[in-house]
């Protein structure tokens, strides 16, 4: 029997599109399982709890690796050095990458933090939150209570450690009796002072000085520590030159003036203090003993370094009759020396 060649030729069209449309299908059905096949990332877990063992939802975990630095201004994750910030769940468990090297886990919650130091292998199955410390006290000079002063409380205990690290900062504002409470600080050694407001355009905003106090806060957080500023001292003046063979010297709001005691000390006071135009400054309130005093002329890029400073200069403040101790101890010219040209710094690791 002839077939019609028209017939034959729409058969083999039909057939040819059956065939392409089962390959379409067998491939399609395939990609899932290819897909499924492909290494998936490595994740490392773990759980927050409260100090009953009750789970803590909605605790804020950054992870820092290697050597990265950790800023934690009020309790919140600033700058780009850290490996993942991730919250916990109703459960109170949280996830991230894996990653290799040393960790550091830094939890914040309302109720509590934790820093835990670990490696990839031995992340713990559980992470129990200690409670804030806290600090209230009154800030004085000369027997003076001072009114709406800006105070700032740094960790200095963490920094120790091998890196990652952790910067801790909290702030408060004196009341009109000079009263001041931090409400949320790290168990350990702190430093809790005055604050010197700086800013890259114009260097400190004002000519002060201000007392800085180490102190050491309980060990199992959770308790009131408290901490008086107010010491019988006398002023401290002088006056900064710059270095003669400096071709561009910058403004004096930019230099910062240390005074440390020559045997540091908790709860001995330091000191820190602002320029005027021409140079000069003036200390309040240093008790008796034996100080090095540091200049350190800022510079406006925070990746450079100083362009001048002056290096442990000592000094002596003597004992003096009660009614003499407003007469200042004047120090009298101190020229800065050049550092040899700013060096640029390396700027912070970006965010992965």
């Amino acid at each position: 029997m002839n077939r019609d060649p028209r017939t034959s030729q729409r058969w083999m069209v039909r057939a040819a599109l059956r065939f392409a449309a089962t390959i379409s299908i067998v491939v399609f059905a395939s990609l899932p399982v290819l897909a499924s096949d492909a290494p998936q990332p490595a994740t490392l877990t773990s759980r927050v709890t409260d100090q009953t063992g009750k789970p803590v939802s909605k605790a804020t975990v950054v992870v820092a690796v290697g050597h990265c630095q950790v800023y934690l201004p009020e309790g919140e994750v600033t700058g780009v050095q850290f490996r993942a910030k991730v919250a916990t769940d109703e459960a109170g468990r949280f996830a991230f990458p894996a990653v290799d090297g040393r960790l550091l886990l830094a939890v914040m919650h309302p109720t509590g933090y934790a820093l835990v130091r670990c490696s990839r292998q031995s992340i713990p199955e559980s992470i129990k939150l200690a409670p804030w410390a806290r600090v209230v006290g009154t800030y004085q000079i000369a027997g003076k209570p001072q009114a709406n002063v800006s105070l700032e409380l740094s960790d200095i205990g963490s920094g120790l450690a091998n890196p990652p690290w952790i910067i801790w900062r909290e702030s408060a504002t004196t009341d009109a009796n000079g009263r001041f409470v931090f409400e949320r600080a790290l168990a350990g050694p702190t430093l809790i002072g005055r604050r010197l407001n700086f800013t890259l355009k114009e260097g400190f905003t004002e000519v002060a000085s201000g007392a800085k106090i180490r102190t050491l806060l309980s060990g199992t957080g959770g308790q009131t520590t408290h901490v008086e500023f107010g010491f019988s001292g006398r002023p401290v003046i002088g006056q900064l030159r710059h270095a003669a063979d400096l071709k561009q010297p910058k403004a004096w709001s930019f230099a910062d003036i240390d005074v440390e005691p020559l045997v540091p000390l908790f709860n001995k006071p330091s000191f820190e203090a602002t320029a005027d135009r021409e140079g000069n400054f003036s200390i309040d309130g240093v008790p008796p003993g034996e100080y090095v005093l540091k200049v350190v002329v800022r510079s406006n890029n925070p990746f450079e370094l100083a362009a001048e400073r002056l290096a442990n200069h000592r000094f002596t403040v003597p004992t003096i009759d009660e009614r003499l101790l407003q007469r200042p101890v004047d120090l009298g010219v101190l020229t800065l020396k050049p550092t040899g040209g700013r060096r640029a710094m390396a700027a912070p690791a970006p965010a992965r």
